[in-house]
């Protein structure tokens, strides 16, 4: 899980953020990963800037039903702090009781497909 922590809010993209193609490769590796791992998915595409409660909000849905997990995922470009708004979220969910993660492409993307097939395997 990433760690909470302040930052500014703004709407400039990420330093070092993903090609459109490299973002769309990502995510389709995801999908297909927790598809094979039994997970069902749902994604929300971005359509241009988002305002308000909808900003920073994850943008991925995960659900095993088998394993009994949730998880919501805000994917990100680029490395870089956390926004207002992303950080806001992120402390609403887990203070919910909910696994919120926040997924950077492409650095974090090979953990969280090790992560997606661990966290349903039988114990």
């Amino acid at each position: 899980m990433h760690a909470i922590t302040s930052a500014p809010d703004g709407d400039a993209a990420p330093s070092g953020a993903p090609s459109p193609s490299d973002r769309a490769i990502a995510v389709a590796r995801i999908l297909r990963t927790a598809t094979a791992c039994g997970w069902r998915t749902s994604l929300t595409r971005p359509r241009g800037n988002q305002a308000g409660e909808a900003d920073g909000a994850p943008n991925m849905m995960l659900a095993h039903g088998g394993a009994g997990r949730v998880w919501l995922v805000r994917l990100r470009g680029g490395a870089g702090a956390l926004t207002e708004n992303e950080q806001r979220w992120g402390e609403t969910l887990i203070r919910a009781g909910i696994v919120w993660r926040v997924v950077t492409i492409p650095g974090d993307v090979e953990q969280l497909l090790v992560d997606l097939a661990d966290a349903v395997k039988p114990t």
